[in-house]
């Protein structure tokens, strides 16, 4: 778990002195030994000035699970005063080597079910504790996959294998639809407490869903995080050919606590090498590496430096890492062989031990332009506006497209029930790839409760005037990160508005050659 960064408001000795003091002084005052504490100085090369920078004091404090009220008092100090909560961050949670904790007050899905019941552990079996919510999209396919298991494995997992589905969800219909519906009888399904709110609770380390607990047959936990990061039904087939020995205490324990166990000191890089990179940054020379928006496929690009310091309570210095330039982004694979040449150039003459290449090329798709609208079979030509079900298939005009028919609801009030994409270009044979990921099967409500339950777009800002999208229509860039705009602002930039075309340049996004998917409702997906 990342620790809660704190931005300095300068960069003076004085204010950063001030600000370790007053972390200092909590953690001696409520006899916290092995509070780390962490500064961290950041140089970004920027593409509209030479360098930015700041400054990072943040502090973690990890308890064993153990330790839970310990954990809560000090929250509740921190509750207390804004602006060190901020800084200091603790973590009470089992891990890995840990034994499994109970889940108490948790109900079955079924209305008039079973209620305050507790998710245990039976010695001699493997468990697998699987977090999520039906509003949650990442969630679902995981979900599939313990039915599948459990299915594929019937006689061979019988009584030795339990999948719980831990649901988050606070309506209790919706869950016990969406099981019926995908067929997922074989999970043992539970609903958690109204208390349990999204992330998971502390206890168990969740900071986001889908998350996913493995524990052997003797208790211990042997697996906990993200349900693709690992083969779940490989590594529950190899706890039940192994005879694990139970383990005594947790992986955290006095010792650790006590801060008896310290990390060695460690030099980092030279100095020199240090105040060479931060050259770069600071005389622009990084700039070519961060240009990348003119070119085809630019998505997500940074680079930046950093210095590090980890404190003890006394703030002596434990490890030092005296700098790592780290550069890389999300991005086509043409624009990725761009930015290593121009970092390749850039960094000529520095060890690679000293550098950190972080690329994650990205699936594309073309859209291609239809001949024909699939609902009223007016002829279509590439300077006409569009609209593309990706699902289906399926091309119609931007009347048919648009039209929503006022005396139905649900899926029967629109042309197609997937979000559309939008074709309008002012420059149509440059037509560029869109990011895959970006395409959503969104399906429109099917009722007229989902419809007054779905209106309303959930943390979404229109990026050209920054006003939170209360309209039920939005547009979503598939060629940038996380560009949305508003049905007024799209039709201003439609109309080549230069304020609003500007706006959206400046953060990336083109007009003339990115591709928009309309959105006439949304999910809880804030993209």
């Amino acid at each position: 778990m990342e620790s809660a960064a704190h931005l300095t408001k300068d960069y003076s000795k004085d204010t950063n002195k001030a600000t370790l003091s007053k972390i200092q002084s909590f953690l001696k005052e409520n006899d916290v030994s092995n509070g780390k504490i962490s500064v961290r100085s950041l140089y970004f090369a920027d593409g509209e000035k030479t360098f930015s920078k700041r400054k990072d004091i943040s502090c973690s404090i990890t308890l064993p699970v153990e330790k839970k009220d310990k954990a809560t008092a000090l929250r509740k100090k921190l509750a207390e005063d804004p602006e060190l909560g901020e800084i200091i961050e603790i973590e009470c949670s089992v891990g890995v080597g840990d034994q499994f904790q109970p889940i108490e007050g948790a109900d079955r899905p079924e209305i008039g079910g079973e209620e305050n019941l507790t998710i245990s552990h039976t010695e001699g079996t493997v468990l697998l504790v699987d977090f999520w919510a039906t509003w949650c999209g990442p969630c679902q396919q995981p979900m599939a996959h313990n039915q599948e298991m459990l299915e594929k494995n019937e006689e061979k997992w019988k009584d030795k294998v339990r999948i719980v589905g831990a649901s988050l969800d606070k309506d209790r219909n919706q869950l016990l639809t969406r099981i019926k519906e995908k067929g997922w009888n074989r999970v043992d399904h539970y609903i958690l407490p109204g208390n349990w709110k999204h992330p998971a609770p502390q206890t168990y380390g969740c900071n986001g869903i889908p998350h996913v607990i493995l524990v052997n047959k003797v208790g211990t936990i042997v697996y906990k995080g993200h349900p693709s990061s690992t083969d779940l039904e490989e590594e529950i087939n190899k706890l039940l050919a192994e005879e694990p020995k139970k383990t005594e205490a947790s992986k955290t324990d006095e010792k650790s606590e006590s801060g008896a166990e310290k990390k060695k000191e460690e030099k980092g890089v030279p100095l020199e090498t240090y105040k060479r990179l931060r050259s770069l940054i600071k005389e622009g020379k990084l700039r070519p590496v961060t240009e990348l928006n003119g070119q085809k496929g630019y998505f997500q690009v940074y680079v930046v430096l950093q210095h590090t310091k980890e404190l003890d309570v006394d703030l002596k210095v434990i490890e030092t890492n005296s700098g790592k330039l780290m550069a890389g982004g999300a991005m086509t694979s043409d624009a990725a062989e761009i930015f290593k040449k121009n970092f390749a150039a850039a960094t000529e003459g520095i060890a690679e031990e000293h550098i950190t290449e972080r690329i994650q090329i990205l699936d594309t798709v073309k859209i291609e332009f239809g001949s024909s609208c699939n609902s009223c079979s007016k002829a279509l030509t590439n300077q006409d506006a569009q609209y593309f079900s990706y699902q289906d298939k399926a091309y119609f005009c931007k009347a048919c497209g648009e039209h929503e028919d006022p005396t139905k609801i649900g899926v029967e009030k629109y042309v197609n029930p997937h979000a559309l994409i939008y074709l309008h270009l002012k420059d149509p044979s440059g037509i560029e790839e869109v990011f895959k990921h970006r395409i959503s099967d969104q399906m429109q409500p099917k009722t007229k409760e989902e419809e007054e339950k779905l209106k309303i777009q959930v943390n979404v800002a229109c990026d050209a005037c920054g006003e939170t999208l209360q309209d039920i229509i939005r547009y979503k860039c598939l060629n940038c990160e996380w560009i949305d705009i508003c049905r007024v602002c799209h039709e201003k930039a439609e109309g080549g508005d230069s304020t609003v075309v500007e706006k959206l340049k400046s953060r990336g996004h083109d007009t003339n050659t990115h591709i928009l998917q309309r959105f006439c409702f949304t999910d809880d997906t804030p993209y």
